[in-house]
């Protein structure tokens, strides 16, 4: 069984409280998790746009990169 049957796509964002985001494949397991800055927080993190920008990224690239890399079983 290959990652792509495993994490069927399409890989969709979804925005999360923490403040962030996250990847979930399309039989809703997720896949990462994307923090952005929290108001009045002085540690720097992502903002909310660049968090976005990763985890969208990750969204449409990871699932072709894995599958170049992982043979079928």
């Amino acid at each position: 069984m290959s990652i792509r049957d495993r994490y069927p796509g399409p890989w969709r964002v979804e925005e999360i409280p923490a403040p962030g985001y996250r990847v979930v494949s399309a039989n809703g397991v997720v896949m990462g998790y994307f923090y952005a800055e929290s108001k009045g927080q002085t540690i720097q993190q992502l903002t909310m746009e660049e968090a976005r920008a990763v985890a969208k990224a990750f969204a449409s690239l990871v699932p072709d990169i894995l599958d170049r890399q992982t043979p079928d079983t």
